[in-house]
Parts: C-alpha cells; structure tokens; sequence
C-alpha cells in the first residue's frame, strides 16, 4: 500500500473507527489491521468460497455490538472473496434498502457490484472490466473468424435460460451494444434494466428490448428473478459465483406488528429463494446485526429455525453453523493490545513518523486495559481504534510520551460525552 493510501485509510480509522467498504480497495486495507479473524476468515474460504458456494447458495448471520468488528469481518471477507475470483457486492441497509423490497436491494446489489482487478463497482465495471475481456480472451484464443465467433457466442447467450425470462435476452443486448457500438439503437435503455431502473424506460426503448412495464404488485417477485439471474449471469464469465454482503440489518426491525411480521417473512424469502432452482444459485450471503435482533427472530419461527445454532457452534469449529459470534474470538483484551501494534504499524507507513515502541507499547496496552474495563452500551473495539489512532496521530506532532491511565480513561471517554456529564440537562430529549 502506498504512503498516500495509508494515510486516508488512517485519516478514515480516525474518524469513523472502522473500515472502508469499497471492496474494490478494501484487500490491502483491511490487512493492514486484522486482528484474529482471519483463521475464521479461512474457514469460510475453505468451506464455502473453495466448495459448496461454487454451485449453490448458503448463508450466514454475523452477531456483535455495536462497533463490535462487524463492517471490518464482513469487508474482510469480501476481499478474500475477491481474491477467490467471486463478483462481491456490499449492501448498507437503511429505509430504502429493506427485504420486503427486493427490487431495491437488487439495485443497490448491482450498484455495489465489484470484480477481481477492478477499481471500481457497478453494472459497467462488471461487463467491461470482467465479461467483455474475458470473452475475447476465451474467442480469440479458439476462433478463425473472430467476429463470426462473436455471433455464435451472443447467439448462445440469447438462448440462455433465466429466473428472469427477459434477462437473456436484455443482457446479450447490453453486451452486443459494448462489442459494437454502432449496433446501438436506444442510448443505454438495457443497461438501465440491467439495474432495476424500470420506470426510466420509455415505451419506445421498451419496445425494442421487447419487454412490458412491470406493475406494482409485480415488483418484488421481479427483484427477486432478477437477483438470482444476475447471479447466474456472472458465474457464465470465470467467475465462481457472487458474495453478498448485507450490513446493519437490524436497521430493517425497527418496524412493529404486521410490519415487522411482513420483514422478517421477507427475509425467509430472502433465504429461500435460490432453493430448487434448476442447476443451482452460486451464491454465498452474509448479513451482520446486533445482537439484539435474535429476539426479533422469535416472532417468526420459520426464520428463527433457518438461522438457530443447535448442536455445535462456529466457534467450535462448526462451519455449518448458521450464526457467526465475533465477541467469542478470544480474549477481548489481548485482541485490542494485537490490533493497537498493527495500528501503530499503520501510522508509521501513513505519517512517516518512527514511533517509540516502547512508549507507545505502553499507552496501547493500558489503552486496552482502559477500553476492556470500560462498562460501554456498545463494543470497544471501534472506539478503541478511532482512540488508539488519534493518540497516535496527536503524538506525531507534540512529541511522543507515556500516558498515564487516569488520562487514557478520560481521553478514551471522548469529550462528547465530558459535555454530557458537565450539563446532562442540555441532552435531555
């Protein structure tokens, strides 16, 4: 990693306290401070990305606090999954992005889309950066007659079959338009059906892509076929399948009633949905949560037994265990002393500065005493590393000293929550 890249991954660790999610960049910068997931991460490698996700999908629930690691294990895995040649989508949900919406979270997939040597995401990247070079590699590599290859391959893909009818159909349109630009009639109308911009189409472009406007009732089953297509679409390129990253789920429970019931039953959905496909879905889906919303669960049982842990945990060695419990990595303590000695590693290749490894070995491990001892509504770990970092980074331009642990507890508490106790009447809501 370059120097200039350091430094916006330490300016963003000091700010926000976790990863960057742009998979495209996260490898080298997730690496730079992992601490004791990656024995889990080659697990998961090992079990589902070399094997069982290549033809089919499965799925898994990451559990921690807030600020408890879980951004940073599900970007890990996206880069790990990079690197085992799988197209990795990230998915932030929010009010927009729910499961009783699958026409949204198949935009937002599509949207995040990313591919090995990629530097960058979405439907473009995927089409020219991946399936169009690795088509003429494969063409040219066999073919006498390059362009009357050409036609034989796009004539393959017409007849392709899909959840989706229409996807093979739009998709050989989209690619026939990259390959020869002046076969284009309509300006990029496949393209925007590709990603779920439906109501863009005019109904000139939808005649000629020779599709019907999708009715409201209709969408979410639409979403659906065209999640599981595109999935299917990519592993047709040399790609061994797609991950799927859901982060923040428990954003999506807020709801209550027959709302919530009608989440948590998309959800299900969700789950099931690639299950008695013909040929398969190869797709591996990760969502991370809170803790909190296992009780959620309970209010659904056909949920709750797709993703209870009965018999053996992950952390006992249990790959098929549908939950991932990140507080049970090991000790919390010794987590935060090894992560403090990377992120050191890190502020030495971002700022240049020669840090004193003493001292500072010193003001980490009582800092990790400091956050370990802490009674905290959310995990330590995220307001550890934003600490760690601007210590550090504060240290590099005062001079470097050893704190005492009085002043640690006062600078990791934060002067945010000094106003709170100084006038706790000013945040009453």
């Amino acid at each position: 990693m370059s120097s200039d890249s350091a430094y916006e991954l330490w300016a963003r660790l000091g700010a926000e306290g976790k990863a960057p999610t742009d998979i495209s960049r996260a490898h080298d910068a997730v690496s730079l401070y992992s601490v004791g997931i990656e024995p889990w991460i080659d697990r998961l490698s090992q079990t589902y990305l070399s094997r069982l996700c290549k033809t089919n999908a499965h799925f898994k629930l990451v559990i921690a606090p807030y600020g408890g690691g879980k951004t940073h294990f599900l970007v890990s895995l996206g880069a790990r999954a990079l690197s085992e040649n799988y197209a990795v989508s990230y998915i932030g949900c929010s009010d927009n992005i729910r499961f009783d919406n699958s026409l949204e979270i198949y935009r937002s997939f599509v949207s995040g889309i990313t591919v090995p040597g990629a530097g960058g995401s979405g439907l473009r990247q995927l089409l020219n950066g991946w399936i169009i070079p690795h088509t003429l590699e494969m063409i040219g590599d066999k073919a006498v007659d390059l362009k009357h290859a050409g036609h034989t391959w796009l004539n393959s893909l017409y007849a392709s079959e899909y959840p989706e009818p229409s996807f093979a159909r739009v998709s050989t349109t989209a690619l026939k338009e990259l390959i020869d630009p002046g076969s284009t009639r309509i300006q990029d109308a496949s393209f925007r059906w590709l990603r779920g911009e439906i109501d863009t189409l005019t109904r000139d472009e939808m005649s000629y892509l020779r599709i019907s406007p999708i009715p409201a009732k209709e969408r979410n089953e639409f979403g659906r076929r065209m999640l599981l297509s595109m999935c299917r679409f990519v592993r047709m390129f040399g790609l061994n399948g797609t991950v799927m990253l859901f982060d923040e789920v428990e954003t999506l429970f807020n709801a209550k009633g027959r709302a919530l019931l009608r989440v948590l039953a998309a959800m299900r959905v969700l789950i099931d949905l690639p299950v008695g496909v013909s040929g398969g879905v190869p797709l591996f889906a990760i969502f991370s949560a809170v803790p909190d919303i296992l009780e959620q669960f309970h209010k659904y049982q056909a949920l709750k037994q797709r993703l209870d842990v009965v018999g053996a945990s992950f952390s006992e060695g249990n790959n098929f265990a549908p939950q991932i419990h990140l507080g049970t990595v090991g000790s919390q303590k010794e987590f935060l002393v090894s992560l403090g000695m990377k992120l050191l590693r890190l502020g030495e290749l971002a700022t240049g500065h020669a840090f004193d490894m003493d001292v500072q070995s010193n003001n980490i491990r009582k800092l990790a005493t400091v956050a370990d001892e802490r009674d905290l509504d959310i995990n330590a770990r995220r307001l550890f590393v934003k600490s760690c970092v601007n210590l550090l980074n504060h240290q590099t331009c005062q001079g470097e000293r050893e704190y005492s642990e009085i002043e640690l507890q006062h600078r990791y508490r934060g002067s945010f929550e000094d106003l709170m106790i100084g006038d706790p009447e000013e945040f009453e809501l």
